[in-house]
């Protein structure tokens, strides 16, 4: 009886964190703000993990000289221009009222400062990670479509057209 007991409470611990890990990616496709970042993505494979989109952002630094900021962890800051947007800014602090990722500072050079990427991977069936490559390789401008939510993101999309 004991055994059981043992038994259906580790089996409700799995399932809990599976399902807090699911609502938390619903909150921020359901509250969070629609962003589109232009990409020019590769298609690497991974044997564990199967076919993937490695996504490089047309943009990997933020104009400004940030002092003292070389490796740190803290926020990057999102703003829309036009149709599109791009990380603009970091703050150390938790920024108010704008919209903000968790990110790190690479290195600063001059009048530039650059971070690292934070959208890495984009995993799609198997088959169309090369079919999407192709396309691209023609010519086709791509960007991912990115909801952000309190400091958090989940990549909905990668749209490539002409």
């Amino acid at each position: 009886m004991k055994n059981r007991f043992i038994f259906a409470v580790m089996i409700f611990l799995q399932l809990g964190v599976f399902l807090v890990m699911v609502f938390n990616k619903e909150v921020i496709i359901k509250n969070g703000s629609t962003h589109k970042f232009q990409v020019a993505p590769r298609d690497p494979y991974d044997y564990i993990r199967g076919n993937y989109l490695s996504i490089n952002l047309d943009h990997r630094q933020i104009d400004g000289n940030y002092k003292n900021v070389e490796s740190k962890k803290g926020y990057l800051i999102v703003k829309r221009q036009g149709e599109w947007s791009r990380i603009s800014g970091f703050y150390s602090e938790k920024p108010e009222n704008i919209d903000y990722i968790k990110g790190k500072i690479r290195n600063t050079y001059k009048d530039k400062t650059y971070f690292e990427n934070p959208f890495k991977r984009f995993y799609m069936e198997e088959g169309k990670a090369k079919e999407a490559e192709k396309m691209m390789a023609e010519g086709n401008r791509a960007y991912i479509v990115v909801k952000i939510y309190k400091g958090r993101y989940v990549l909905e999309s990668i749209e490539i057209g002409e």
